[in-house]
C-alpha cells in the first residue's frame, strides 16, 4: 500500500506506514537512526534494530508520535556492518526500512564479460612482469644478485 520514498526529501512524507501514519525522512547521525513521522492524530509505534544476527543485544524503544506536526525519534544503532536500517511497527503493519547500505568499492552493474576482461587483464599484467624479470636476469642487466640454492 505505501508509496516509495524519497528519504533525502525532507519535505515529501510521500511513505505510508498506516493509514493516519507518514514516514518524511531516514538517516544515520552519531551512531544513531533518526526518523521524521508526520501524524494525523496521536498515535504509537514500536521501532527495532534490523541487526544482523549475532550474540548482540538489539535496541528496541517505543515511541509516542504526536499529531501537532512532524516528530523525529531517535534509535541507537550499530554501524559497524555497513548496512542499517530499523523495524518499524504500527500496531497494524511492520515496516522494514533500509536507512543505510554498504558501497562496493566500485560500483556496478557487472556482467560476466566485465569479470573475464578484468582477469586477463590481470593475466596480461603478471605475464609482463615476469617476462621482464627473467628478460632483465638472463641477459645481466640487473644489479641483483643470482639466487642460488
Amino acid at each position: 500500500m505505501g508509496v516509495d520514498v524519497d528519504l533525502d526529501d525532507r519535505e515529501s512524507c510521500n511513505r505510508v506506514m498506516d493509514e493516519h501514519i507518514r514516514l518524511c525522512s531516514a538517516t544515520i547521525q552519531n551512531g544513531h537512526a533518526v526518523l521524521t513521522f508526520k501524524a494525523d492524530r496521536l498515535e504509537k509505534l514500536t521501532m527495532i534494530e534490523a541487526a544482523p544476527l549475532e550474540s548482540r543485544e538489539y535496541s528496541k524503544q517505543e515511541f509516542v508520535i504526536r499529531s501537532d506536526g512532524r516528530t523525529e525519534v531517535r534509535l541507537p544503532v550499530d554501524t559497524s556492518s555497513g548496512t542499517v536500517g530499523v523495524y518499524v511497527d504500527t500496531g497494524e503493519r511492520l515496516h522494514g526500512i533500509p536507512i543505510q547500505e554498504s558501497e562496493p568499492l566500485i560500483g556496478g552493474p557487472w556482467s560476466a564479460t566485465d569479470s573475464q576482461a578484468s582477469a586477463l587483464g590481470g593475466a596480461t599484467g603478471v605475464g609482463v612482469v615476469a617476462f621482464l624479470i627473467v628478460f632483465r636476469s638472463i641477459y645481466g642487466r640487473t644489479e641483483e644478485p643470482e639466487r642460488v640454492a
